[in-house]
């Protein structure tokens, strides 16, 4: 059998960092404009760090339920059941999270506030991208 050597150029093993630095620029940009949303949403502190949590918890459906769900759809969109199972872990891991006034200002928000609130936010998303 005759042995291939395969040369590897020097930039090759910068493609970990060189991605992980994207990323990580990436996340500071969307963090930059969540807060941006939220400052220019008329709305109380409780308000706004109700929306912080309720924004982690996007985040978390977006990991473990979204993500999956695009890349196995033929057309990269999910079911009716699949964005709800997104919003209510969404809600329920920023309820969990939440603390003092936050929590309580979610705890008094109905399912169509909740549901509006993630609605705008998502399309406000959708206008950056």
């Amino acid at each position: 059998m005759e042995e291939v050597i395969v040369s590897q150029d020097w930039w090759v093993p910068l493609l970990g960092t060189i991605a992980s630095a994207l990323g990580a620029g990436l996340l500071y940009l969307v963090r930059r404009l969540v807060n941006r949303l939220i400052e220019k949403i008329d709305a109380s502190e409780a308000d706004k760090e109700a929306i912080q949590y309720l924004l982690e918890g996007m985040n978390k459906a977006q990991d473990e339920i979204v993500r999956k769900a695009k890349e196995v759809s033929d057309d990269g969109k999910l079911t009716e059941k699949e964005m709800m199972a997104a919003r209510e872990l969404a809600v329920m891991h920023a309820k969990s999270v939440a603390k003092g006034t936050a929590k309580k200002v979610l705890d008094g928000w109905s399912a169509e506030r909740t549901a509006s609130v993630i609605k705008q936010l998502l399309e406000s998303f959708k206008k950056v991208k």
